[in-house]
């Protein structure tokens, strides 16, 4: 009769390989959770696209937390998996403008839980965020802005503004991208010009607010 889990970890049994895999998606949350601190451990490659198909169903808060965190320790080899799962998991992404001005100073944290994987990478993923960007596939850039925004507001990333430029070119109609872009704004101190004009033409109320705060925040920077 072949062992459960249980019993093979109690006799000291460490999985790997298909035993690894199966154990990532075992009906049992701390089983997974396990898994995942393994992967990590392992520096196990082959494993990323199984961790990206668990985070894609995975309810538990604690084992999406260590597959977030094993999927980041991966670095650059995980955002070709990451990226297109930008804005597909859960519902607390941004759908409308928030009305009230962000008062902190910081960068506010993606709500999406793919971006907050993808900002723990930090720098190296910059170049992946542009291109999602260029694509202009509506969820995908819209929380490629928000990620973009956080990792270039903590680090010195040159050529992204421009980027952004282009950006709100192609989305200049849509009140959401606009005001996901005014507040990636606040990262780069070149943006003031820009954010002023946009301040005395635009009529939403939103990203008025998002204006006023991220010219607020390059003021105190400088």
């Amino acid at each position: 009769m072949k062992s459960s889990y249980p019993q093979l970890e109690n006799r000291g049994f460490v999985p790997s390989g298909k035993e690894l895999k199966a154990l990532l998606t075992s009906p049992i949350a701390v089983q997974r959770t396990i898994a995942a601190r393994l992967i990590n451990a392992g520096k196990q490659v082959d494993m990323i696209d199984a961790l990206c198909q668990v985070l894609l169903v995975e309810k538990k808060l604690y084992t999406k937390i260590e597959i977030c965190e094993s999927l980041s320790s991966f670095g650059i080899d995980a955002l070709p998996y990451l990226i297109p799962m930008l804005g597909c998991i859960g519902n607390n992404q941004y759908k409308a403008i928030h009305p009230e001005k962000f008062k902190k100073k910081s960068f506010p944290l993606p709500r999406d839980i793919v971006a907050r994987t993808i900002i723990r990478i930090g720098p190296p993923a910059v170049p992946f965020l542009l291109k999602a960007i260029r694509n202009n596939n509506f969820k995908q850039t819209c929380e490629s802005i928000d990620a973009l925004g956080y990792i270039c507001f903590y680090n010195a990333v040159p050529g992204c503004y421009n980027e952004l430029i282009s950006c709100y070119q192609t989305w200049k109609d849509n009140d959401l991208m606009v005001w996901k872009i005014v507040r990636a704004m606040r990262a780069f101190n070149q943006s003031e010009s820009f954010l002023k004009k946009l301040y005395a033409t635009t009529q939403n109320h939103g990203i008025i607010m998002e204006v006023s705060g991220s010219l607020e925040i390059i003021q105190n920077r400088k």
